[in-house]
């Protein structure tokens, strides 16, 4: 990993998120990476804030790297891909995280057999506590497979699947997943201050029952369904709240978010 080189092209929210977890691994060195960004975005602006090299020109920044990484917006994709398929040697491999573009896609426009392999992490990989789904194209070999997982298993658990459709289901649960988790500890925190507990405290608490509950189905392996019967008691507190949850339809709309989701994913890929 220490002489893997990689090049990040895009350095906006989730390149530079990528970019903060690859340099914070301590795994892979500072000066093996380098990222490329376009107008507005001032490189020096970035070079500062991710502390790594970066550089406008989307084509130079693939010259000799191992791993080029691809983290642009959907809409950006095709002109990107365009400009880097002159430069990229056969031996190099494609990461994608655009959303909804699927392997095929990028290979096509690429134009040769370039392995290209499709993820979709989460920002909480920065605190190595993400989840990264990867894909592999029909060119990636298990060595290009098992280099994309080492990379984004310094930011927390992986998981490869061979059928590309669920990737746009992953896109909603994991890729969204986290902001949805964010509305529901920012709704428990409020009903407790609400209640009367004071706001920061309110704000810890429903941090970390969040990342409790999310442990203890990991490493139990048990359905939440039975892990939240263990909690509530006949007559209790928690059936009281449980009930309210349902009655005000919480389950449908959390379904429904995610369903939304994986549509808005496979409709870009189209």
């Amino acid at each position: 990993m220490k002489q893997l080189k990689i090049a990040v092209v895009g350095a906006g929210k989730m390149g530079g998120a990528i970019i903060r977890m690859l340099a914070s691994s301590g795994k892979i060195p500072v000066e093996n990476i380098i990222a490329c960004v376009a107008p507005p975005d001032d490189p020096v602006e970035v070079s500062e804030r991710l502390g790594i090299k970066v550089i406008l020109d989307s084509a130079s920044v693939v010259k000799d790297r191992d791993v080029v990484l691809v983290a642009v917006k959907p809409h950006q994709s095709k002109t990107v891909l365009e400009n880097i398929r002159g430069i990229l040697k056969p031996d190099q491999l494609v990461i994608s995280v655009i959303t909804g573009r699927t392997t095929g896609y990028i290979e096509d426009i690429l134009g040769r057999e370039n392995p290209v392999i499709r993820v979709v992490p989460n920002t909480p990989f920065q605190i190595k506590a993400g989840m990264t789904v990867i894909f592999p194209g029909r060119f990636a070999s298990d060595v290009h497979l098992k280099m994309a997982e080492e990379i984004f298993q310094l930011g927390g658990l992986v998981e490869t699947v061979h059928d590309e459709s669920l990737m746009d289901i992953a896109t909603a649960l994991v890729g969204s997943g986290p902001a949805f988790l964010y509305l529901v500890m920012e709704s428990l925190a409020e009903g407790a201050i609400y209640s009367g507990m004071p706001s920061q405290l309110a704000s810890r608490l429903s941090a970390q029952v969040t990342i409790g509950a999310g442990r203890m189905m990991l490493e139990s392996g048990r359905h939440p369904a039975m892990l939240r019967g263990e909690v509530a008691t006949p007559g209790g507190t928690t059936v009281e709240g449980l009930a309210e949850l349902e009655k005000n339809g919480v389950r449908a709309a959390f379904m429904s978010a995610v369903e939304k989701a994986a549509k808005k994913a496979k409709m870009l890929s189209k």
